[in-house]
């Protein structure tokens, strides 16, 4: 394959071998096409690669996904990174509605679409059918969090451990999610 050489070499060093940064550099490749499918094969445009500016570390790579989202998108995630890794749609679309009473189901939707699309998080769905999602990264829900203003974050968590404890009354397993959420809230007398 033609560039192949010069490709790897750069990789490598862009990545010095981590597996996730390869990955997320691969991935940035083929969005400006600089890698490319031609034929039945990839070809490389040296040209591009050998301007081409490769970010130095994880963090500048996730940072430089969650500025491609919109800010309505970033603050929907940066409340599911609260939540934790992963989250589930209804559980976020609660607590979303109570902090802003003409959130829709279609605006969490447009927003997660957005988020996947981009690469900050995954979808599955569960044996019984239910929607899943997760973080692709912890330094994803790190970043998303540390952007977050103090006195909102307190506030979601609060809503979180309020939801939890109302819909799990008698579940003995969410009590340590309880305990995280009211200490974070800083409702510790909870």
């Amino acid at each position: 394959y033609y560039g192949l050489k010069e490709l790897s070499e750069r990789l490598y060093e862009s990545s010095q071998g981590n597996p996730y940064l390869m990955i997320e550099n691969i991935k940035t490749l083929v969005e400006e096409e600089i890698i490319f499918q031609k034929n039945e094969g990839w070809s490389v445009d040296l040209e591009k690669l050998s301007l081409f500016r490769f970010p130095s570390s994880i963090s500048d790579k996730i940072l430089s996904r969650i500025m491609k989202i919109s800010p309505k998108t970033k603050e929907i995630l940066g409340c599911a990174a609260l939540l934790g890794k992963e989250f589930e749609f209804n559980f976020l679309y609660e607590i979303l509605k109570e902090t802003d009473s003409k959130f829709s189901q279609e605006n969490l939707l447009e927003a997660l679409n957005e988020s996947i699309d981009n690469q900050l998080i995954n979808e599955t769905l569960s044996e019984k059918g239910a929607i899943h999602y997760s973080f692709a990264h912890d330094r994803i829900t790190e970043t998303l969090v540390s952007q977050m203003q103090p006195k909102k974050a307190k506030n979601i968590h609060l809503l979180a451990a309020e939801k939890l404890e109302e819909a799990h009354k008698t579940d003995k397993n969410v009590v340590y999610q309880l305990a995280y959420h009211y200490l974070k809230a800083e409702k510790d007398k909870k």
